[in-house]
């Protein structure tokens, strides 16, 4: 997964409107990225890594899961992000999966298991 810096700006998106096949990513470094996930498709931070939002919004109408295993494990949004589309963001039981930083979560279910 690209990471901003250096004057460079990545969006990415998770299937990119492909349609009849469902995806799943599995976020396995520390990413600062604008993302899209689309209808079907999963983004998946496991254990230790973190996702920090660079833009104001998240485009989500798949599913966000924060999956610690005992490692931190973050999705950073920065000031304030909208999250839009209806998905859903997934948090694991333990307690060093975190969401940091301020949300307008409308229209998301947040949820810890």
């Amino acid at each position: 997964m690209p990471n901003n810096g250096g004057g460079n700006t990545y969006n990415v998106f998770i299937d990119g409107g492909n349609t009849g096949q469902n995806t799943t990513v599995s976020l396995n470094m520390h990413a600062w990225i604008d993302i899209t996930v689309d209808t079907g498709e999963a983004l998946s931070i496991n254990n230790d890594p973190s996702l920090g939002i660079a833009g104001s919004s998240i485009s989500n109408s798949g599913s966000i899961s924060v999956n610690s295993a005992g490692g931190w494990t973050s999705l950073y949004v920065a000031g304030t992000v909208t999250f839009s589309d209806g998905g859903t963001v997934s948090m694991g039981n333990l307690w060093t999966n975190r969401i940091i930083d301020n949300a307008d979560a409308n229209g998301h279910l947040i949820n810890a298991t």
